[in-house]
């Protein structure tokens, strides 16, 4: 793709949406007593042990494996994870469906300073400052 893309004379860049755990984990820890937490997620987690150092220390493992590949792949890497999207949780507002992992689309959108990329398509201010920093984008 990072050569198909350059060959069409754009660049790629991968960026990185968190899931609804990577988000919700450290607002979980700091909310919630130890014990009432490993209850609840015993009902996702039904099996074996729940050790929530580890979960939060691991909970940006995937984010560092795809920041890793990128650089050693020469693709820029954006990621989401911690931006406007965790501050509006931590205000109460849910930006995930209560019951899967998707954004919901209103409540995400209202996410920070938005810029409008190409015709009708809106980004928060993280992804808007990355574009413009790097110029893959014009911005009205």
């Amino acid at each position: 793709m990072r050569d198909a893309s350059r060959a069409a004379g754009a660049e790629l860049v991968v960026m990185f949406v968190p899931f609804k755990s990577q988000v919700f984990l450290p607002i979980a820890v700091e909310a919630m007593p130890h014990d009432e937490l490993v209850s609840a997620l015993r009902y996702s987690l039904p099996d074996g042990r729940i050790d929530v150092a580890a979960m939060t220390a691991n909970r940006l493992a995937q984010n560092r494996m795809m920041r890793r590949f990128c650089a050693d792949s020469g693709i820029r890497f954006l990621d989401t994870t911690d931006t406007a999207l965790a501050e509006r949780l931590r205000e109460g507002v849910n930006v995930y469906f209560p019951d899967d992992s998707h954004s919901e689309r209103g409540r995400a959108r209202g996410c920070g300073r938005h810029a409008r990329i190409g015709p009708a398509v809106s980004a928060h201010a993280k992804i808007a400052e990355f574009l413009n920093a790097f110029a893959l984008g014009r911005f009205p």
